[in-house]
């Protein structure tokens, strides 16, 4: 709270989000008696959600400057989904791609249960936490992660071709490179970007007498981290029995060139050689036993 004129005052994002609600009167006063009626040992629901709103006015106050946007965020809360506020948040959305981002979540939600709709959510989940881990690291420029994202959410992931969408927009959109790219050398560029960090600068010490008399400083013995973060991105995938992305990368490739050249001896070669890469799942064991004569 605060205080203006003597009178106690709730935060102005609060008491914006309340007058939409049609709440009148004392804004302290009418929160002071809503708490009041919560029974003892329960959620205070109100407190929670005045605490995410004061907190987004201050690190995103074109968030809550948008009074549809205030009651979804409130909505959100109540919901107990903070953690798509979290994920914005590290995206640093404008106020206009947090609207579109949960507006894309809704429609996903409201599709009905089918093999189609899982996809379609882990598509979409996997994309947004590869663009979350990007922008935590810093690993592209705001305007250019800014650019990516819209490109990124004006896809539906609704739609029946969307998994065929995001490979182009892997390619062209966030790694910028032409079609004509190997699978492999897509996902190492990938890779690198994921694991790239600045240079650790490790200074030179000398345990004995300083090596130059005049006293001016050795040179630092400088790492490559993203030399080292790669080697155990390597280490870590060579491990696993998985689909490797260049392949999926490759037999997309062959497809579209099959499409336009069906006959294209060459992109039936790549085809084959792809999907000869591909992991199939291993369907579970029988629990069953067979009854014996």
């Amino acid at each position: 709270m605060r205080l203006e004129d003597d009178h106690l005052r709730l935060p102005k994002v609060v008491e914006y989000w309340r007058q939409s609600n049609n709440q009148t009167g004392d804004p302290v006063m009418q929160l002071l008696s809503e708490i009041g009626k919560v029974p003892s040992g329960r959620q205070i629901l109100v407190t929670k959600q005045i605490a995410v709103l004061n907190q987004l006015q201050r690190q995103r106050p074109d968030w809550v400057s948008n009074r549809a946007l205030i009651d979804q965020i409130a909505s959100l809360t109540a919901s107990n989904k903070e953690s798509l506020l979290e994920l914005a948040l590290d995206l640093d959305l404008s106020a206009k791609q947090l609207i579109d981002y949960l507006a894309t979540v809704e429609r996903l939600n409201g599709l009905p249960p089918s093999p189609a709709r899982n996809f379609a959510n882990r598509s979409f989940q996997a994309t947004t936490e590869l663009l979350r881990e990007l922008s935590t690291k810093s690993a592209l420029p705001p305007t250019r992660l800014a650019e990516v994202v819209d490109k990124f959410f004006a896809l539906d992931p609704t739609s029946a071709d969307y998994g065929l969408k995001l490979i182009p927009f892997l390619r062209t959109d966030l790694l910028n490179v032409n079609d004509g790219l190997p699978g492999e050398e897509i996902e190492c560029r990938l890779i690198d970007l994921l694991v790239a960090q600045p240079p650790v600068e490790i200074p030179a010490f000398n345990q004995k007498e300083p090596a130059n008399p005049k006293g001016t400083t050795e040179e630092a013995t400088v790492l490559a981290s993203g030399t080292m973060g790669r080697a155990r991105v390597d280490t870590f995938l060579g491990s696993q029995t998985h689909t490797r992305l260049a392949a999926v990368l490759d037999a997309i490739t062959a497809l579209n060139a099959l499409e336009h050249q069906p006959t294209s001896n060459e992109a039936v070669s790549q085809l084959n050689a792809a999907i000869a890469k591909f992991v199939e799942a291993v369907p579970p064991a029988d629990s069953k036993k067979k009854k014996s004569n």
